[in-house]
Parts: C-alpha cells; structure tokens; sequence
C-alpha cells in the first residue's frame, strides 16, 4: 500500500512540475527590441514537439481552422501537424529518397481551401502535393532552373515564381502539378527585369503583390483569365535607405562586364525577406547589401523593417536592432514570432502572432 501512495505522490509531483513549467513557458513574452513599436501580440500559441520533431526553427506555418501545419527545420520529419490547441498529431512524411517521402528540406508551404498542401522544396527544384496528411506527387520541375515562392490561386491552381528559359516567369500548374501556363511581364537582354524573390496573394481580390530583385520595385498585379494585368508599380530605390545606397545600374554592368560574378552580383542587392499585406498597408523586411564576398553572420547584417501606405503612396523603412529578426517569420496572415523550451524530453514552441500597430503614421 505504501509503495502505491508513494507512486501517487510522485505522479502528483511531476505533473504539477510540468504544469508549472508550462505556465511558465506561458508567461514568456519575447525580448524587448524595436519591433515592439511596430507590432503587437494579437495571439499565442504553444506548440509541444516531440522530440525527434523537434525543429531548431520554424519556416511557415499554414492553419485550416481546424489544424496547423508546422514547417520546421528538423532533418528528419520538417512538416508537423497540431491541433488548433497546439497538440501534437502526428508528422507528415519525412526526408528520404522512398515513395511518400520528400527527398531534399523543405522550404515554403501553402494551403488551400480543401486543406491540400503545396511544398517546394529548398533545393533540387521541386514540389510536392500533400492530400489527407500524406504525399502524393512529387514532381522535379524541368521548366524552371528555380522556383522562389509558391502559392494558391482561387481556380485551385499554383502560382510559382522561378527562372527557367533565361527569364524570371510566373509558372502555374494545376493539382497533377503539371505546368499548363508561364506568364511574362518583363523583359531583359542579359538579366531579366523582373527578378523575383517572394510575392503575396490577396485570394478574395485575386492580387498578386511581388517584390522584384532588379529593377529594385513592388509591382501589383491582378490574375484573370491566366493573364497578369499590372495596376501599378512602386519604385524601392527612390525611399528605402539601403537602396539609395546601392547603385543598382553600377553593379549590373560589373556583371555584363565578367568584373563580378551572378551570385556576387545577387548578393550586392539589399534583399527583401518577406512581403505582405495588412488592408490598406504592405510591409515587410529586407536586410542591407553586402559590403564584401565573405558571406556575412545574420546578426552583422542591418536588417529594415519597411511599411507602404496604399492611401498615399507613402514609404519608410526603419533600422531594427541587430538580433531582431531572428526569430521572426512571415506566414499567411502576417508575422509571427517563435520561440523554444526544452521540458522533460519535450521540446515547446511558443508562437506569437503579430499584428502592426494602429497608430503607426506613414
């Protein structure tokens, strides 16, 4: 009888621990930095890993209303399923070269209203279709050298951006991830104008907002009909601090003249990370140019937070405290912010959702 009362006891003990623990993981609020005067927690999320699923680092996030999908930086299984309460369900493949298997990291996700899953992966230049939590297709895509961002159309098509044929295209495929269009708005002899690096969808509107690397500019589309019909553009280099400091037209002809190679070349362009929109504002972040061809430390890099009012066509950007950005992410309602815990083998991942204050005045 003892030695029942004292397996109680000790049960009582570890679950009151991990609970305090938890509530302590709930009192958690991220570091004070610069960001603070820009955003504001609208919501939080803890998220309980197991530890074999545990990421160094959260990628994306995709949400159905009923579950999240979770893309990690784990080496084994990157794509993880929770509840809306933050339990753990169960992993979505894993890295390897079998059927059901994605075979390189993945680096974007996107979702649509059949809760049916898009994934690109970092390298090897591929996309993966997930249905009912499993992998379905796995294609290697052949006309595109690079596919950058990837996203839902309201037909149910894809939208990716990628390089293929010597120039940047718009590529949709359909659900058999079969290539059935390419659209082109701009062009270039060397380079192609229209470099582009990220984009965000308004589905309601059918909108596209894309942030082209060269001509440093964002550029607002709408899609119908598979045709891309250009509203309006916003020339970067004309407001962004780090843009004013780059002479773009100069680093383009080092490179038509062989003094510096692409990926120098790429690398001499401020860089913008992510790109989205909060009703009547675009904001987003990007990080400087880089002054040598060491490749740099995150934390030694200037990184900018910068806000586009629609209104009035107004532009700022604002320096942000080295170590900022370090955990913040962009996903399909805006930013959001992680970070970890390790609690008895477990590993918690608290989510902040951020929403960008009501009395910034741009």
């Amino acid at each position: 009888m003892r030695i029942y009362i004292l397996l109680f006891c000790i049960f009582l003990i570890v679950i009151f621990s991990c609970n305090e623990k938890k509530e302590n993981l709930n009192r958690n609020t991220i570091m004070s930095t610069s960001l603070n005067k820009f955003f504001e927690i609208n919501d939080s999320l803890i998220l309980e890993y197991p530890i074999d699923s545990s990421p160094s680092f959260i990628r994306d996030i995709c949400f159905t209303g009923e579950n999240y999908y979770v893309l990690g930086s784990n080496r084994k299984y990157p794509l993880v399923k929770f509840d809306k309460k933050g339990n753990f369900i169960k992993n979505i493949g894993k890295i390897g070269n079998g059927p059901g298997e994605f075979i390189f990291f993945i680096h974007k996700i996107a979702i649509n209203k059949n809760k049916e899953i898009v994934a690109k992966t970092l390298s090897f230049n591929q996309l993966y279709l997930i249905k009912n939590d499993s992998i379905v297709l796995r294609k290697t895509l052949g006309e595109a050298a690079a596919i950058s961002d990837i996203g839902w159309l309201s037909n149910d098509k894809i939208l990716c951006t990628g390089y293929g044929r010597g120039k940047w295209h718009y590529l949709i495929f359909n659900k058999k991830l079969e290539l059935t269009d390419t659209l082109v708005e701009l062009k270039h002899n060397i380079l192609p104008e229209g470099f582009i690096e990220n984009f965000s969808l308004n589905i309601k509107e059918n909108e596209i907002i894309s942030h082209h690397l060269y001509p440093a500019k964002i550029y607002f589309y709408n899609f119908k009909n598979n045709h891309l019909i250009k509203k309006r553009e916003i020339y970067f280099q004309n407001y962004l601090t780090d843009f004013k400091k780059v002479d773009l037209n100069k680093i383009l002809e080092n490179y038509h003249n062989g003094k510096i190679s692409l990926i120098q070349m790429l690398y001499s362009f401020p860089k913008i990370m992510w790109l989205t929109r909060y009703n009547k504002l675009i904001t987003g972040i990007y990080y400087a140019a880089r002054t040598s061809r060491k490749i740099s430390k995150r934390k030694e890099k200037k990184f900018y937070l910068f806000i586009l009012n629609l209104e009035n066509n107004k532009v700022k950007d604002f320096e942000l405290e080295p170590g900022a950005t370090k955990d913040l992410y962009c996903w399909e309602n805006g930013f959001f912010i992680s970070k970890s815990q390790k609690i008895n083998e477990k590993i918690f991942y608290k989510l902040y959702f951020l929403n960008l204050r009501d009395n910034i005045d741009i």
